[in-house]
């Protein structure tokens, strides 16, 4: 994979994620996708490339927001390899009920 982007979506529940590769003319090509959903409850992981087919799906050990992370991170270490890097990362993070603490102006 040419210089590699990694786009992460953290939000209440769940922790997305998308690889794009940049290509030579510089424009991006899609990658391998996924989420970990029920973050607090029952996580789990699923990967799927861009034609659809899942890569991984199951449970994750752990609960919250570490083990969602350490889920994704060991699952390129075995299948990206865990000396592959990513050449810029993005992220948005999401929550809710932060946002709406914010906004009413509490702290």
């Amino acid at each position: 994979m040419r210089e590699p982007i990694l786009v992460v979506n953290a939000g209440s529940s769940s922790i997305k994620f998308s690889v794009f590769e940049t290509m030579a003319d510089r424009s991006l090509s899609a990658g391998a996708h996924g989420q970990v959903e029920g973050i607090g409850t029952s996580p789990h992981l699923e990967v799927t490339n861009p034609p659809g087919n899942k890569l991984a799906d199951g449970p994750v050990a752990g609960d919250g927001y570490a083990g969602g992370i350490a889920a994704i991170h060991d699952w390129f270490a075995a299948h990206v390899g865990s000396d592959a890097g990513f050449d810029g990362v993005g992220h948005r993070v999401c929550c809710p009920r932060r946002v709406h603490l914010f906004a009413a102006g509490a702290d």
